[in-house]
């Protein structure tokens, strides 16, 4: 798939006790294309993150590797959780701050991920993966990722 220039992209994501999923997608005529799937197992200190710091991590790790997307386009983080606010606030963690400062530098957009979820979403969504410390089931795992190499593989990488 080719993403046009300037065109606006959609961020979905994940968390658990001990992983961060995330999936960058494009809005096309009202269906969402996967242009890029990334999950990071936690390790360390990174375990015992607070959830909405968890979600913040994931949008600086996604950030991070998706950097030519993320300069290149308005990203819309779609999520339940408040990061928006707590990014904006001056009152928090120095690794909060830190995260903000550096998720300044990208055209970011915050909306509720709960009213247009996508047909993958349902793999990627926290009832797969539990707040217990149990990991993801390999059938989970496994379906996300024939779905991405069977449907996503040939649209992941845009044309320049």
């Amino acid at each position: 798939m080719s993403l046009l220039v300037g065109e606006t992209l959609l961020l979905y994501l994940a968390v658990s006790e001990q992983a961060i999923s995330a999936v960058l997608a494009a809005d096309r005529a009202k269906e969402k294309i996967p242009v890029y799937y990334i999950s990071h197992a936690l390790a360390g200190a990174e375990i015992h993150y607070l959830l909405i710091e968890k979600f913040a991590y994931a949008l600086v790790i996604v950030s991070q590797k998706l950097w030519p997307y993320f300069e290149a386009h308005k990203v819309i983080v779609l999520t339940d959780q408040p990061l928006n606010n707590v990014l904006q606030r001056l009152d928090t963690s120095y690794r909060l701050l830190k995260w903000a400062v550096e998720l300044l530098q990208y055209d970011l957009a915050f909306e509720s991920g709960e009213s247009s979820k996508p047909r993958f979403w349902p793999i990627l969504d926290r009832k797969h993966f539990s707040y217990n410390g149990q990991r993801p089931t390999p059938s989970t795992v496994e379906s996300l990722r024939r779905w991405f190499v069977h449907k996503g593989r040939k649209r992941s990488r845009p044309h320049h």
